[in-house]
């Protein structure tokens, strides 16, 4: 038995759909797991586990306030914190789990707390933050209103019949 040409076209058209959201998950995870990397400044530069040229060991937040040795050190843990979540959430979606999105949440949410208190150095961290939890939120409430909408429709469509 031989497809017709129309049913293989549509066959081909959802495999590459398919494949360019493969693509395009592996880049946001990939993306998530870079941007997770990089909190990692926070954390050793408080500690004085590394010199990094460009990020000296400050204790004053806001650009006046001194928390102190101990004060940036917690906040030091915070920044590993967040580092931590954001490489959960990339691995998670790479391996297809379903919650990776809260955790990317949270922790775009942490790390925009952090870096509103360190805003000259860490001001392009708060940036990608606010896109990561505009772009999951905006994407949640799309899915969750057709969803929603879904079943109302396959409900009213039975009732004209």
């Amino acid at each position: 038995m031989t497809v017709p040409l129309v049913e293989m076209r549509g066959v081909e058209k959802l495999h590459r759909n398919g494949t360019r959201l493969h693509m395009a998950r592996k880049a946001v995870a990939v993306l998530l797991v870079v941007h997770g990397l990089i909190h990692l400044l926070g954390f050793v530069v408080p500690w004085r586990s590394a010199s990094i040229a460009g990020f000296p060991h400050r204790t004053d937040v806001l650009s006046g306030a001194d928390v102190g040795t101990t004060g940036a050190r917690i906040l030091g843990v915070f920044w590993l914190v967040a580092c931590l979540g954001f490489v959960a959430s990339g691995l998670a979606l790479l391996l297809g789990r379903a919650h990776w999105r809260e955790g990317a949440v949270v922790s775009a949410l942490l790390s925009l707390i952090l870096a509103v208190l360190w805003v000259q150095q860490a001001y392009f961290g708060a940036v990608i933050d606010v896109v990561v939890i505009a772009a999951i939120l905006g994407s949640k409430t799309v899915r969750g209103i057709s969803a929603g909408l879904t079943p109302r429709l396959h409900h009213a469509h039975r009732e004209v019949k």
